[in-house]
């Protein structure tokens, strides 16, 4: 095993090796889908591609401006031994997140699992224009 380098300046940095076994792990841990974000005029839409997930391993979070998909593999009583090699080897979690480009309205937020592919289509927030602010005059802000 390599020493590793000496800290700079009190910092120690990865090397190559290390962030190479880093990213492998993180492969290992996570998995990130096909996804595609359209925006029209009054919805966002995420069509992401979750193969072999059922809609009871998918949990959802929404904020005005976030959208966050959460899937857990679980090994519980499998049914096949698809689901088990599955369980046992697969990637072990799904942690994504999405930027949404507008605000949306998280209590009409649909989704749907439909043959492998989940769509989640958020009407956005109606825009609120608020009244301009007037400028004060002050005629004798610069008076001797």
């Amino acid at each position: 095993m390599k020493k590793p380098k000496e800290p700079v300046n009190g910092k120690r940095f990865l090397t190559a090796g290390e962030l190479h076994e880093w990213s492998q792990g993180e492969q290992h841990t996570f998995w990130s889908p096909t996804c595609e974000v359209v925006e029209t005029d009054s919805t966002v839409k995420l069509i992401i591609d979750l193969p072999q997930c059922g809609v009871n391993d998918i949990q959802l979070a929404l904020l005005p401006r976030v959208i966050i998909l959460k899937q857990k593999v679980r090994f519980l009583a499998s049914r096949s031994w698809k689901e088990v090699w599955r369980a046992l080897f697969g990637p072990a979690e799904l942690f994504r997140r999405f930027d949404v480009p507008a605000l949306i309205d998280v209590n009409r937020v649909k989704a749907e699992l439909e043959l492998g592919v989940l769509t989640v289509t958020a009407p956005k927030q109606p825009a609120v224009q608020q009244p301009a602010k007037e400028v004060p005059s002050r005629p004798h802000a610069f008076a001797a």
